[in-house]
């Protein structure tokens, strides 16, 4: 290694000490209730950890990847902090990237500026992945698989190929929409066999050997995984949604027409009734469908349906194995099946797939929200922002064990507040109270500040008289045993907001009784703090909340730069060197991400969440100093090609 390179290296780990010092207090938001996120990944390494493989099977243990629970364990034996060793193995992906950057500049400044540039974006260090979900890797894992791409496009040798693989097995097995980065490496692989440097026929097929690599690998891994979960489960799978006998009965139940269209609701509840009427197998689960998602709440969208049928069919008992689970699922598509076939229920096609049929006001709705979504990847939320931890003493202590952090406040400290207003039409002002979400487990007393406010905006704006004094403002104790209950003068429960929904918002019940939140959070009551104690990570959350102000100030223009420059290498200086296409493959990622994402958003649920558009970001980090080396290098290129330039220079 040269005294440069050396000089370099030292730069490098110096820039990530300061990055893993700024960022070394933080906490984990522990989400106890998140029985298909943070605390089924905890329970599933707990599982692990014990030599059990996923666990006891339940109705939970094969919906998500299986790699972010592996990555868990792991982490626990080795005794890191679990949002640590995350920002460790994003500042690694970082190091391969600035390998790969090196490549076309060796100039130092500029690699330690590109260094700097993606270690401090404020992805990792915002309040979502301080949560034990899936975007704490699935970043890093953006990062090792493009950056391979890029050595599999530069070196082509069973090195890098096997890196491909692994990466890209990684990120396959983590989240299940992994088909998002095809795209992206179908490019790269059409890139090395005809556009780098080919000699001939032999040298195109001696190319294919290589290619074959990371896709055998992800073959082996996926027949690894299935073959395991066959032995513990009797299902030869690696997500039991995607297991046919599922696909089948939510493909029947989302053929059956209603009788109006509702966007981003896959089965309507009328639809339901009029399943019922004719299946004994569906109408067993109806009842069950509504204990977890009352009707009064309003129609089951996207991908709530698909939970709360799940959920369902285990309240009835029937997934008490893996087989008996798929005997269900088959027993439930046949016989929907058979009444679409005789005409009894008004079908469409017989579907077997979780993709939510298109509409014309979905397609209409794609660019709109792609570019929407292109515009939310390059903002930044700040750290640490009105978060709390939920959930029982038991399962806060198993994320404090399980992931080696400290926990961020629990409820026990936590104040939910809550503005906006609410009102039922022709009735007078609503009653607010506070009340208990089950009698079995009664709401504990505790302080409840209500206020009341004149809402002229709303009468005007909802044209309803009686929303005159429907503006209300509360905050209380956090307590998930707790709702707030809107009442009519009949005393009668018109509404309510359990206090475990904090902070997401809430807007319609029924027809009748409309609500509204401004804003719903849950903060902290600190009570006295320690001003030697508490001073340090104070400055180093205001130095990260300072760092993601300067980003949100200048990201979104050097993606434009960035995109502007390499609209100059594509349309103007036609030099397309390998950096081009390197940089073909990123912007293909990025197309392909959103294109999903937008889909998702139109059809089924919101994407307007950090841990989808997070892969959008960081591929943008990778593009901009790519794209902008790539452009001075054409134009020093054609300046050193000008002979005008090089007789002036001489003179």
């Amino acid at each position: 290694m040269q005294q440069t390179e050396k000089r370099l290296f030292f730069v490098l780990l110096a820039i990530a000490g300061l990055k893993l010092f700024l960022v070394s207090n933080m906490a984990v938001v522990a989400s106890g209730r998140a029985v298909h996120d943070d605390m089924l990944f905890i329970n599933l390494a707990s599982n692990i950890l014990q030599g059990q493989w996923l666990g006891h099977y339940n109705h939970f243990t094969l919906i998500k990847g299986v790699f972010y629970p592996l990555f868990i364990a792991l982490n626990f034996t080795l005794g890191l902090p679990l949002l640590l060793t995350q920002q460790i193995l994003f500042i690694f992906a970082g190091m391969l990237f600035i390998y790969i950057v090196s490549r076309f500049t060796k100039n130092s400044v500029i690699l330690a500026m590109v260094f700097i540039f993606y270690t401090f974006l404020p992805l990792l260090s915002q309040t979502a992945f301080c949560r034990v979900i899936r975007g704490g890797v699935y970043v890093s894992e953006v990062v090792f698989l493009f950056s391979s791409l890029f050595g599999l496009i530069l070196y082509r040798n069973y090195n890098w190929a096997l890196f491909t693989g692994l990466s890209l097995s990684m990120l396959w097995f983590t989240r299940e929409e992994g088909i998002w980065v095809v795209p992206s490496v179908v490019a790269a692989y059409l890139i090395i066999l005809f556009k780098v440097e080919n000699n001939g026929r032999y040298n195109f097929f001696k190319k294919l050997p290589v290619l074959g690599v990371p896709v055998v690998m992800l073959f082996l891994f996926y027949t690894l995984i299935c073959y395991v979960n066959w032995i513990n489960y009797g299902l030869f799978v690696v997500n039991e949604l995607n297991h046919k006998s599922f696909l089948k009965a939510y493909g029947a139940l989302t053929r059956v027409k209603s009788v109006t269209w509702l966007p981003q609701v896959p089965v309507q509840f009328s639809t339901m009734d009029e399943i019922a009427k004719k299946s004994q197998t569906f109408s067993e689960i109806e009842k069950a469908i509504e204990v977890y998602w009352p009707r009064r709440n309003g129609e089951l969208g996207g991908g709530m349906f698909l939970w709360t049928l799940r959920d369902a069919v285990a309240h009835n008992g029937y997934c008490k194995s893996g087989a008996s689970a798929m005997v269900f699922y088959e027993r439930l598509a046949d016989g929907i099946n058979g009444l679409c076939s005789r005409g009894a229920l008004n079908c469409g096609p017989i579907r077997n797939t979780l993709t939510p049929k298109l509409n014309g006001v979905y397609i209409n709705g794609l660019p709109k929200t792609f570019l929407r979504l292109a515009m939310a990847s390059v903002a930044f939320l700040p750290a640490l922002n009105d978060v709390y931890s939920s959930g029982e003493e038991v399962s806060i202590a198993l994320f404090q064990t399980i992931t080696g952090n400290r926990i961020y406040p629990s409820q026990l400290r936590a104040q939910a507040r809550c503005t906006g207003w609410a009102y039922k039409e022709g009735a007078p002002p609503l009653q607010i109270k506070l009340k208990s979400v089950s009698t079995d487990n009664p709401c504990p007393p505790q302080v409840f500040k209500l206020s009341r406010d004149r809402a002229d905006d709303v009468v005007a704006g909802q044209k309803a008289p009686s929303a005159v004094w429907s503006r209300f403002s509360f905050e209380l104790r956090y307590n998930p045993r707790c709702s707030v209950g809107f009442y009519d003068n009949s005393s009668a429960l018109v509404g309510e907001i359990p206090i475990e929904w904090f902070p997401n918002d809430i807007h319609k019940y029924d027809r009748s009784f409309t609500i509204y939140i401004d804003k719903a959070a849950a903060g902290t009551d600190y009570g006295d703090s320690d001003p030697i104690t508490d001073y340090i990570p104070s400055l180093k959350l205001e130095i990260i909340n300072s760092i993601t102000d300067k980003y949100n100030g200048v990201f979104a223009y050097l993606c434009i730069a960035a995109l502007l420059c390499y609209l100059a290498n594509l349309f103007i200086f036609r030099k397309y060197t390998t950096l081009f296409y390197i940089n073909t493959v990123v912007m293909v990622g990025i197309i392909s991400r959103l294109s999903l994402i937008s889909l998702m958003h139109v059809t089924s649920f919101s994407a307007f969440v950090v841990e989808y558009i997070s892969p959008v970001t960081v591929l943008a980090c990778l593009f901009i100093p790519l794209s902008i080396i790539d452009t001075f290098s054409n134009i020093n290129s054609r300046k050193a090609a000008d002979p005008g330039a090089t007789g002036q220079k001489a003179a």
